[in-house]
C-alpha cells in the first residue's frame, strides 16, 4: 500500500461505519482526485463526486468515478442518502449556506458525514511535535520537502501553523462547522482523531521504508493523543437530516466528543 493511501483507508474506515446499506447514493463533496469515491464505488455504493478542480475531476473520471466539475452551491440532483465532506467543509463559505445546501440535497433522514480538522485545536506542544517530526523525516530522506513552502522552518511552530493555514475567508473551525451542522441536522456522533500524520504521508517516498514510516507515524500520533501529550487535530461528525425542518435551530446542546 502506498503511504498516501494510509490516510485514504483511515477515512474509509470512519465512513464505512456510518454508511447505510448498499447501494446507498453518496455525494462526495470536494472529492479531489476521487481517492475515497473510488474506494466507496468498489464497495457497491452509488457515488457521485463533485470538485471545482478540472485537473482533479479528470483524474477521478479516469478511475471510473462519476464526477461533476462544478460548484457545490449551484449543484442540483435527485436526493442522496449520504453527503460526505472529506476535508472540504472547512473551505466552504458561507458555511450556513453550505449546510442548507447539503440538507436540500439529502433524502428525508439522510446522513451528513464530515471528516475534517480543527484549525483552532493546535497548541504549542502539538505544533512542536508535528514540525519536529516532519523535519526528522525530511532529513532522513523519507519525506520530500514541500517545494512550494516559503515559510522559514526555524519559525516558532505555532506561528508557522497559523501562517500555513491562513485563508480568505478564514478556514472554519470545528466549533463553527458543528454549530452550522446542528442548525439543520441531529448530530449522532462527534469524534476526535489523528490528523497530522497526513501531511507527511502525502509526501512520503513510495517504498517499503516509506510505508513503515507512515504506519509508525500514525501509531505514534494515536498513542500521544491517548496519553494526552498532543492534541487531536482531526475532527469527525455524523449527523442526520431533520425531517420536516422549517429552518435553523439557534440553540442546541452539543454532543460529547468521543475519541476515535
Amino acid at each position: 500500500m502506498r503511504p498516501a493511501k494510509l490516510a485514504v483507508m483511515d477515512t474509509l474506515r470512519f465512513v464505512e461505519r456510518a454508511l447505510p446499506p448498499r447501494p446507498a447514493r453518496v455525494l462526495d463533496v470536494g472529492a479531489g482526485r476521487g481517492d475515497v469515491s473510488a474506494e466507496l464505488s468498489s464497495l457497491g455504493f452509488v457515488v457521485t463526486a463533485i470538485d471545482r478542480s478540472e485537473e482533479a475531476v479528470l483524474v477521478a473520471r479516469s478511475r471510473g468515478v462519476e464526477t461533476v466539475h462544478g460548484d457545490f452551491f449551484t449543484y442540483d440532483a435527485e436526493p442522496f442518502d449520504v453527503i460526505l465532506f472529506s476535508r472540504s467543509l472547512h473551505h466552504l463559505s458561507p458555511l450556513p449556506r453550505a449546510i442548507d445546501k447539503a440538507h436540500a440535497l439529502l433524502a428525508p433522514g439522510g446522513l451528513l458525514l464530515a471528516e475534517d480538522f480543527d484549525v483552532a485545536a493546535m497548541d504549542a506542544v502539538t505544533a512542536l511535535w508535528h514540525y519536529d517530526g516532519l523535519a526528522l523525516l525530511e532529513g532522513a530522506g523519507v519525506v520530500l520537502a514541500d517545494p512550494e513552502s516559503t515559510i522559514p522552518q526555524d519559525l516558532d511552530p505555532l506561528a508557522r501553523w497559523r501562517i500555513e493555514h491562513e485563508g480568505e475567508p478564514p478556514l472554519a473551525t470545528a466549533k463553527a462547522m458543528l454549530d452550522a451542522i446542528e442548525s439543520r441536522f441531529d448530530v449522532v456522533q462527534v469524534q476526535a482523531a489523528p490528523y497530522l500524520y497526513r501531511t507527511a504521508c502525502a509526501r512520503m517516498e513510495e517504498s517499503a521504508r516509506g510505508q513503515r514510516a507512515a504506519d509508525r507515524l500514525l501509531s505514534l500520533e494515536r498513542q500521544r493523543i491517548e496519553r494526552g501529550l498532543v492534541k487531536a487535530i482531526g475532527w469527525r461528525c455524523v449527523a442526520r437530516a431533520r425531517v420536516d425542518d422549517d429552518g435553523p435551530v439557534t440553540h442546541r446542546a452539543p454532543p460529547a466528543v468521543t475519541p476515535e
